[in-house]
């Protein structure tokens, strides 16, 4: 069976009078980065690439610059840290990363198509068919049960309600909270509800997922249960994780190390690669 389009529903169409313009360039073409393609050296796929991005918020006669001018990208199966200070940039990077903000100027490629081409529905197909979000404050709804809420993505969709379900009884078990999924998150830990928020991270089977400060609300043993959960299911399962953080002891678990400072990045260090991997950046 031919594999769904990240533009299309869940029986495989697009909205009526739309095409998936995303998908194509001037003529027809692909619309593509030079460079989403095997990197020679580690021979992994780029799944995301921030071209040259900048972010700016005007407030008054004050323009604050997030994003100074960055380039990166993540390739398939990283597990990527991305640590900073309070303003460095972190959370605007991951969400313009993510496709929930867009860059000033600069260039953001997903899976090779460039997003500036896309409208509203196809970024929201996009992100409910390749993307998971893990958040800080858990964002969950507080008058469902753990097993809705892990159901909450799947609304919109028109699948086999069963075997939704069954999915998401099968996640909150391998995240330890098979004997919670009736329980709503005020009958839960700190630890159980971002637990809870990785599995409904999950539900839609994402390439890539983004977890802003994961570990932030929690106590140090149970952040690192929680990291350790995530690390697993990056080597066990494949799923590409990019985590945003100021807590550098979770530089431990990297495959890739970035380093943010006033909207820039300082240093990128590759896990394992020679000379240690680390390269300086210009700031």
């Amino acid at each position: 069976m031919a594999q769904k389009k990240f533009w299309q529903d869940s029986g495989g169409n697009r909205p009526p009078g739309s095409v998936p313009h995303g998908l194509m360039g001037p003529g027809g073409r692909k619309t593509r980065a030079e460079h989403a393609r095997p990197v020679p050296g580690d021979g992994k796929e780029i799944f995301v690439e921030l071209q040259d991005a900048t972010k700016q918020y005007v407030m008054g006669e004050t323009t604050v610059n997030a994003l100074a001018g960055v380039s990166i990208s993540v390739h398939k199966g990283d597990f990527m840290v991305i640590v900073g200070p309070s303003g460095s940039g972190k959370s605007t990077l991951m969400h313009i990363m993510g496709t929930l903000d867009h860059p000033t100027s600069g260039k953001v490629f997903f899976d090779g198509s460039d997003i500036s081409v896309l409208d509203d529905w196809h970024l929201a197909m996009l992100r409910r068919n390749k993307i998971g979000f893990i958040f800080q404050n858990f964002n969950l709804i507080p008058t469902l049960s753990a097993l809705e809420n892990v159901l909450a993505p799947t609304e919109p969709l028109t699948g086999n309600k069963e075997r939704l379900e069954e999915r998401a009884i099968e996640l909150l078990r391998k995240v330890g909270l098979g004997n919670r999924l009736l329980h709503k998150p005020d009958e839960l830990s700190g630890g159980q509800r971002q637990r809870v928020s990785i599995a409904r991270a999950l539900i839609n089977d994402p390439e890539i997922i983004f977890a802003d400060e994961p570990t932030g609300n929690l106590d140090s043993m149970t952040g690192r249960q929680v990291i350790e959960l995530m690390h697993r299911l990056n080597k066990v399962d494949g799923k590409t994780f990019v985590l945003v953080t100021h807590d550098q002891s979770l530089l431990d678990y990297a495959t890739r190390k970035v380093f943010l400072l006033d909207g820039s990045i300082t240093r990128i260090e590759n896990q394992g690669a020679k000379g240690g991997g680390e390269h300086e950046l210009s700031v």
